[in-house]
C-alpha cells in the first residue's frame, strides 16, 4: 500500500472590478474599495431566481471605486479560497508464477475517499456571481491494472 496525502490551504483572493478606470491609469484590473469585513462564509447557500448558489465569502463589503485606485489589498491575505485534501492510495501485490516471472497486480485509486474540492470563486466585484463557486477541481480515476514482469535469473 502506498498512500499520498495532499493538504493545501486556500489561497489568497485578489479582487478586481470592471468599473470605468476613475484614475485614467489604464491598468488591467483596478481594486475595489474595502467597505466592511472581510467575511468568509465558506459556502453558505444563497438563493437566487434560478436556485441556490454556494456563496463563499460576502460580496456586500466590497465596492467599486469611484475616484481613487481601490481601498483593498492587491491580495487579502484575510481573504482565501477552499482549501484542498486529497488522498491518492495504489494497492499492489506480487504473485510469484516461476523463479524468472512474477505477475503484479496494482490497483491506483486517486481521490481515494472521493472528496469534492472546491474551485475558486468569482472574485469581480459588482456582479451577479461575486463571492459564488461555480465549480469543482477534482479527479476521479480508478485504474487497475496487471502486469506479467521477468526478474533477472539468478547466474550461479
Amino acid at each position: 500500500m502506498s498512500p499520498i496525502l495532499s493538504l493545501h490551504t486556500g489561497f489568497p483572493l485578489s479582487l478586481y472590478t470592471n468599473a470605468n478606470d476613475p484614475t485614467a491609469t489604464g491598468s488591467r484590473g483596478l481594486r475595489p474599495d474595502c467597505d466592511g469585513t472581510n467575511t468568509i462564509l465558506g459556502g453558505k447557500t444563497r438563493q437566487q431566481s434560478k436556485g441556490a448558489v454556494f456563496l463563499w465569502f460576502d460580496p456586500s463589503n466590497y465596492s467599486d471605486p469611484t475616484t481613487t485606485f481601490g481601498t483593498c489589498a492587491p491580495q487579502i491575505g484575510g481573504l482565501r479560497g477552499p482549501g484542498y485534501y486529497n488522498w491518492d492510495i495504489s494497492l499492489q501485490k506480487n504473485f510469484p508464477i516461476s523463479e524468472r516471472f512474477r505477475l503484479q497486480f496494482r490497483s491506483d485509486f486517486l481521490n481515494a475517499f472521493n472528496r469534492v474540492n472546491l474551485a475558486v470563486p468569482n472574485t469581480t466585484v459588482n456582479t451577479s456571481t461575486t463571492g459564488v463557486i461555480q465549480g469543482i477541481a477534482t479527479c476521479e480515476e480508478y485504474p487497475v491494472c496487471a502486469e506479467a514482469l521477468l526478474l533477472n535469473a539468478k547466474r550461479v
